[in-house]
């Protein structure tokens, strides 16, 4: 039975891996220690500035994993950042996590220029939002989807963007409504892909179908 409740610290472990096997290149994943790193600074990243959190389970199993924040409050959680500048120190100190550390640093710089340009008079932004493989197209990520946005409706929100990629199913922004507002290729590796092109998605929370 699949059920959902918001990121607690007993979360973490299952959620550094959950983000790892989607979005780490194949050397990380080959390296059980790397992945739980790489998943680590990656989750601790996007929670600095939460607002909003939703986790899927299915029977204790941690399999989706969802993270927005207020644009215009921007909290800072210094509990995250702690731990963020930890982690990112580990991934550049070891050398055999060094050019994933870079590499995410490079991706991260290349999507907040995209985002300079497009991204204009938005009130929050959808951060991270990922399902298990072997869970995709069973509702899961629809019921998180708006799980979000009867959050933005409770609290006055109008609309939100987020960032996505190649190395997505960019596709299910587009059923749900959204549509693309900017675009930019890159020869930055992301997962099994070389080369990917970001995008930035945008809607009114009405218009989510």
């Amino acid at each position: 039975m699949v059920t959902y409740h918001q990121v607690t610290e007993d979360d973490f472990d299952e959620l550094a891996l959950l983000i790892s096997n989607q979005w780490a290149t194949p050397e990380i994943r080959n390296d059980p220690i790397a992945m739980k790193h790489s998943g680590l600074m990656s989750l601790y990243y996007f929670m600095v500035h939460h607002t909003y959190t939703c986790v899927a389970e299915d029977d204790g199993r941690v399999i989706g994993l969802l993270i927005c924040t207020n644009l215009a409050e921007r909290p800072i959680d210094m509990k995250y950042v702690k731990l963020l500048i930890g982690e990112v120190a580990f991934m550049i100190c070891n050398p055999e996590t060094r050019d994933d550390g870079l590499a995410w640093g490079e991706y991260t710089q290349v999507a907040q220029a995209l985002e300079e340009r497009v991204v204009k008079g938005i009130d929050a932004e959808l951060e991270l939002f990922l399902v298990a493989p072997e869970y995709q197209g069973q509702g899961i990520g629809k019921r998180m989807f708006r799980s979000m946005i009867e959050f933005y409706k409770k609290t006055g929100t109008d609309n939100f963007f987020l960032h996505t990629d190649t190395a997505c199913t960019y596709q299910f922004y587009e059923s749900m409504g959204m549509k693309r507002i900017g675009a930019q290729k890159s020869d930055i590796r992301s997962a099994d892909i070389d080369g990917i092109e970001m995008y930035i998605y945008a809607a009114d929370v009405d218009d989510i179908k």
